[in-house]
């Protein structure tokens, strides 16, 4: 229904640099590890397909190494590009651009966790940032590597030539070129499995993540270690109930972001039930639908009452300009709501709106008109059960369960 967008921005206030598929902190030490790495290398330079530049040619190898080392095992739970890797080793194949992830600098862990390794300063344009810094010298000695950092012997500088040597073989075919059976994959995979963080090295990176310089780090993280030691057994967190816990502990700059994203998230709940009700009865029913038959249904008379008042806390609690435009461009037509009827019409054009305008030029709507004015729903959209949900909770999420994953790998919870 369109309420991702301002949802995000939301949340990236909320914990700048933090995205909802982050999950496991120690690919910010392997990226820092890349750029030492990859050092020597210029920033335009690319490997013999042309396509690759060196940290990509270095993710091959880390994730080729955990692949052999760790596969099916939950050390490696979440590592992107993994099922890449598995089909590669089943067929003795070794991990190159055609064989990786379609749009590796996207999807790979490069390309997952590279606005928070830019955030902490661990990565600056491609080198290592002062966060970076202080992440390689702790797992250096966590590791036992001395050397890798610093010019002198150690195993550590043992370390770093095997492996720069491997990327530059790598960066000069095309591809990795050491085999699925070189030993020295399970050293790398060993020194940077995501489960096994060292205790330097978790204590830099939970500093460099609470003591942020944007943003409510700071003040969210240790309120979600309580509210988990209170709730040891939740599945899936409540964002709802923890934020409303949080609103009630906040005030200035904080306060009025909870209230925003709280606000928004009761409109969104309203207008996403409406169409979702309207979707599972069409689903239901497997015939043509008179919009009459919609007005019967809970979600429908419900938010025919409340949208409008939505509408207008969300403009109140909003304290940026931009929000505030960028709300009323998408959502005005949810001003005024007098009837049932009007609502239903109302969701129906919203979702066409929101289809017409999809990149590149527009998608099919999920329900279609007959020519006799009735509707019915594309059998790609059917609902199997109604996804419908409770009026408390919320549409998008806010980074709770990142940062509780984060947690869990830096063992504070």
């Amino acid at each position: 229904m369109g309420t991702y967008s301002l949802a995000d921005k939301f949340a990236t206030r909320l914990m700048p640099g933090f995205r909802e598929r982050m999950r496991r902190p120690r690919f910010l030490t392997a990226m820092a590890v890349g750029a030492v790495i990859c050092n020597e290398y210029d920033e335009e330079q690319l490997a013999a397909d042309e396509i690759s530049p060196p940290y990509q040619v270095y993710e091959w190898h880390v994730v080729q190494a955990l692949v052999k080392q760790f596969r099916g095992m939950p050390e490696i739970i979440g590592l992107p590009g993994s099922d890449k890797a598995y089909r590669a080793l089943n067929q003795n194949l070794r991990l190159n651009a055609s064989r990786y992830l379609k749009t590796a600098s996207v999807f790979g862990f490069h390309g997952v966790y590279r606005t928070l390794a830019s955030e902490l300063d661990i990565i600056d344009n491609g080198r290592l940032g002062e966060g970076g810094d202080k992440l390689i010298r702790a797992w250096e000695k966590d590791q036992n590597l001395p050397g890798f950092y610093e010019k002198r012997d150690g195993a550590g500088r043992n370390f770093k030539d095997l492996l720069g040597w491997a990327v530059k073989e790598g960066m000069n075919k095309g591809e990795v070129v050491r085999a699925w059976s070189w030993g020295h994959f399970t050293t790398i995979a060993e020194n940077l499995v995501p489960s096994k963080i060292g205790v330097q090295e978790g204590k830099v990176l939970y500093d460099l993540i609470v003591n942020n310089h944007r943003g409510y780090r700071n003040i969210v993280i240790p309120a979600l270690i309580e509210y988990l030691r209170l709730n040891p057994d939740t599945s899936e967190i409540d964002e709802s109930s923890f934020y409303q816990i949080l609103l009630k502990n906040s005030d200035g700059d904080l306060y009025h972001l909870l209230d925003s994203i709280i606000a928004y998230e009761a409109f969104s709940r309203t207008i996403t039930n409406g169409f979702e009700e309207i979707l599972f009865y069409l689903s239901q029913n497997r015939r043509e639908v008179d919009i009459r038959e919609f007005l019967d249904l809970q979600w429908v008379i419900d938010g025919s009452v409340v949208i409008a008042k939505q509408y207008k806390t969300c403009l109140d609690s909003f304290t940026e300009t931009m929000d505030q435009l960028s709300f009323q461009k998408n959502f005005e037509e949810f001003e005024y709501i007098s009837d049932p009827m009007h609502f239903t019409e109302l969701l129906i054009a919203h979702h066409q709106k929101i289809q017409k305008n999809k990149p590149p030029s527009g998608k099919l709507d999920w329900i279609a008109q007959t020519g006799n004015g009735k509707w019915l729903i594309r059998t790609n959209y059917s609902r199997s059960q109604n996804l419908v949900k409770p009026a408390n909770t919320f549409v998008h999420f806010y980074r709770t369960n990142s940062l509780r994953s984060f947690l869990k790998d830096l063992k504070k919870l």
